[in-house]
Order: structure tokens, then sequence, then C-alpha cells
């Protein structure tokens, strides 16, 4: 099995619309996350990774936890628009039915 090169080896690879980027170091990461262009969720990879992880799963969370709070998980977002429209329809022929 061939290795890397050490220049390759330190290098960060990030996904943007579904394109492969980067062979870039830490600090120019660094700087992708301080700009807003990579945030959680974004999806990067370097040498010793199994595949392509999500940032916040990295050591470069730290920069990422500086900028805002992480996105919601479904558990915290209000879900009672969801079960009106989902009962609409059986409270319409209820109501239909005493109407008729």
């Amino acid at each position: 099995m061939k290795e890397m090169p050490s220049a390759i080896a330190d290098k960060w690879f990030y996904e943007e619309k579904g394109q492969r980027l980067g062979g870039i170091d830490e600090p120019a990461m660094i700087a992708l996350i301080q700009s807003g262009k990579l945030r959680h969720g974004s999806s990067v990879w370097k040498q010793g990774f199994v595949g392509w992880v999500k940032l916040e799963d990295t050591p470069l969370r730290i920069h990422l936890d500086k900028l805002s709070p992480p996105p919601l998980t479904g558990q915290h977002v209000s879900n009672t628009l969801v079960w009106v429209l989902a009962f609409a329809p059986i409270l319409g022929l209820f109501l239909e039915s005493f109407v008729a």
C-alpha cells in the first residue's frame, strides 16, 4: 500500500454543492468556518477518517461553537401545526356530519 505524501496527509477536503473541494491546510479551513462558508452539517474529510464526516464531528468543531449554537433538532421544534393539518380532514368530516 502506497503512503500519501505528508503534504497531502495534513490537508482538509470539503464538499460544496456536490463537489469535492480542498486540499487546504487547517488555517484555511478555520477561515472558511469563520466566513460562514462551512458550518454545522458541512461534510469534510481528512486522511485518517473512514469516510466523509460532518464538520461538527471533527476537532474543528470548536471554531463552529464560537460562532453560533448548533441547529435545532426535531425534538425542539414545535409540531402543533403539523398535527392540526393532519387532523383537519377528520375534523371536517366530523363537523360535516353535524351540519348535514
